[in-house]
């Protein structure tokens, strides 16, 4: 008999801007993959990640990089549930990110 041990993780709950269903709507399958990664990553520790400064400090971001390019994802924690701002390439994020929270 084996003693087998699981970590149990209590994730959050996923909730998405609508405007996000754009931002990955022709995304390549591999950065699809990565980007569903990431939010399970966030999904299971939102706390972990940086948060931006200034009138977006409410607000967290992580990083992908693929095949050389480096993309942010922007979102907020609001009790249980971990709202998903944007999906972007790093260029203009923040300047397309403030027009979002407008």
């Amino acid at each position: 008999h084996e003693n087998r041990y699981f970590l149990i993780y209590n994730m959050h709950q996923a909730a998405f801007h609508p405007a996000f269903k754009r931002d990955i709507k022709n995304l390549p399958t591999q950065l699809l993959d990565k980007l569903n990664k990431s939010i399970d990553e966030v999904l299971i520790n939102p706390f972990r990640f940086d948060r931006l400064k200034g009138e977006l400090r409410e607000i967290s971001k992580t990083k992908i990089r693929h095949l050389g390019v480096e993309y942010r994802l922007a979102f907020y924690v609001q009790k249980e549930i971990v709202v998903f701002l944007m999906f972007s390439k790093r260029e203009n994020f923040y300047d397309y990110l403030r027009r979002r929270m407008r």
